[in-house]
């Protein structure tokens, strides 16, 4: 890993790119992978004319090894003047390092920036927009949602996860998530009937199925009990 400066020559034309890395060899990688939209370049002047010229029209070479990075960048880009480098002076931050805009560049930026996608900053879509996205998604497997499961990929699935008991750290947690909520579903007479059928099924007594049985058939017979108090 060297730290220093470096200089990238385009050996067609004479144009050249210095910059400056606290490890060159990831840098010039970085400089070597192919220009597109999805790839954000550290120099898209650079990028586009490695495209164009092919990689092996440009030379790579370091001019000096230096921890003084941006005072040193600055002297080689004085020295050389080049082409590729869009900014001929590298104004320091606080920091003592990297580019600072001007007030009026980072409110011409924001201006121009109003309204479009940002780093994850997405603009509105309109009803027409999402309604045309809804219909050529149906029926398509989304990420986590949307997808829907046909009957054998269901029973699949059941039949590897029937039965499989939770580890004391997985029912710790669901158990604490429970913590100071309230119940609010309720079995209806067919859901209670079928979990009555699947527990008397020997493949399917498991603690968990129990239990629930256990609950309904106590709800059932306090409420029996209610309306016949209700009725004396």
């Amino acid at each position: 890993m060297t730290c220093g400066v470096y200089c990238i020559t385009n050996t067609l034309t004479g144009d050249q790119y210095i910059g400056s890395s606290n490890d060159i060899e990831r840098r010039w990688a970085e400089h070597r992978k192919p220009y597109h939209a999805d790839n954000r370049s550290i120099c898209p002047y650079l990028a586009k004319a490695i495209s164009k010229y092919s990689l092996e029209a440009f030379h790579f070479s370091i001019l000096e090894e230096t921890a003084n990075l941006t005072e040193r960048e600055q002297y080689w880009i004085d020295f050389y003047k080049p082409r590729y480098n869009l900014r001929q002076v590298r104004r320091k931050d606080p920091d003592g390092f990297g580019w600072v805009q001007s007030q009026e560049t980072r409110e011409k930026i924001s201006k121009g920036k109003l309204g479009k996608p940002n780093f994850g900053l997405r603009k509105p879509k309109t009803a027409e927009h999402r309604a045309r996205l809804s219909a050529a998604n149906k029926g398509k497997h989304q990420y986590l949602w949307g997808h829907v499961s046909s009957a054998k990929q269901r029973e699949a699935v059941g039949k590897i996860n029937r039965g499989k008991p939770k580890s004391p750290e997985v029912r710790a947690k669901i158990s604490k998530s429970l913590v100071g909520k309230k119940r609010t579903w309720v079995h209806s007479p067919e859901g209670i009937a079928k979990l009555l059928n699947t527990a008397r099924n020997p493949e399917h007594k498991t603690e968990g199925w129990m239990r629930v049985c256990r609950v309904e058939f106590i709800r059932l017979l306090l409420a029996r009990v209610d309306s016949l108090r209700l009725g004396g």
